[in-house]
């Protein structure tokens, strides 16, 4: 046999409340019938002596904005899917290059909008005949780069009726809010059953309504249920920990301020009813939450402050 061509995929994500990666093996080998089958289920019987390779390949579940190949092994077509219903921001990196040409010069980097398909690179090799070979990752973030320092310190509306209710976690809590995309969230802890309205009006960007269970350990991270609302500014709320089965809304509906989103419930990482709430802004390749004042306050929530908000 001659020399072997392969690809190498490592595929990273970055998306608030996003599910996390988990590694399999991918193999490539001739079926039956003589033809090259690459799958991530091991061959069986005679198959298995053919197998040109396997490599380990990293993916996330439950992911609204991927990177797919709509061509063939030989001649890779790169497509953008953005399922969600607000814009996307999406790179390609190439950690390796071999005998490898692109259809136009990097930086490889896109806007995709709202429910949209879009080609994006096609690859090929430099020298026909010649054995070529790749790896690469690609990342999104939600939204488009708006500046943060325009936005100021926006004021927004309690995200729930009823109270008054504490703050159990505030800015830069050290028991969830570490991370850039959630320094500046909030934990409200509340009743099983509340209504979570949104705090801006907007487009609801993305929902997750399926899970049930929760949880102080990692295994349960990717398992919350929630809302994010887009807003005109291009900042993003979003609500979560949310019920199962109990979000009100889908993604692409507009909402006004103070309508109903779903209802406060324990899902994902959390030991307790409560709402995760913060308002996020894409900096360019960066997800960052953004401090808020609640209206009625003259002042940055703090933990211990009792919010309420009557229908």
């Amino acid at each position: 046999m001659g020399k072997k061509m392969f690809r190498v995929f490592v595929v990273l994500l970055l998306c608030l409340a996003g599910p996390g990666a988990y590694a399999a093996n991918v193999y490539k080998y001739k079926d039956a019938k003589g033809q090259w089958v690459i799958t991530d289920k091991p061959p069986t019987g005679g198959a298995a002596a053919e197998v040109e390779t396997s490599r380990l390949v990293y993916t996330e579940r439950h992911n609204k904005v991927t990177v797919v190949n709509r061509g063939s092994q030989q001649r890779p077509m790169l497509f953008i899917v953005n399922q969600t219903a607000g814009p996307a921001q999406v790179w390609i990196e190439f950690t390796r290059q071999e005998n490898l040409r692109f259809n136009h010069p990097g930086p490889f980097e896109w806007v995709v909008p709202a429910f949209a398909e879009q080609f994006v690179l096609q690859l090929e090799p430099a020298e026909v005949g010649r054995a070529w070979a790749y790896e690469w990752t690609y990342r999104f973030a939600p939204g488009v780069p708006v500046h943060i320092e325009g936005l100021g310190q926006p004021e927004l509306g309690v995200p729930f009726l009823g109270g008054p209710f504490p703050i159990s976690q505030g800015f830069m809590g050290e028991e969830s809010h570490q991370h850039l995309e959630a320094q500046f969230a909030v934990d409200i802890a509340m009743p099983d059953g509340t209504a979570i309205v949104a705090a801006k009006a907007g487009v609801v960007m993305e929902v997750e309504r399926n899970f049930s269970r929760s949880g102080w350990t990692e295994e349960y991270a990717d398992e919350a249920n929630y809302v994010r609302v887009l807003h005109e500014d291009g900042t993003m709320t979003v609500y979560a920990h949310l019920a199962p089965d109990k979000v009100e809304v889908v993604a692409g509906q507009n909402v006004r301020r103070g309508q109903l989103l779903g209802y406060s419930g324990s899902t994902g990482f959390s030991t307790g009813p409560h709402l995760h709430f913060v308002l996020q802004a894409n900096q360019g390749r960066k997800l960052l939450s953004v401090p808020f004042y609640f209206q009625g306050f003259d002042r940055l929530p703090q933990k211990g402050d009792r919010l309420a908000q009557r229908p």
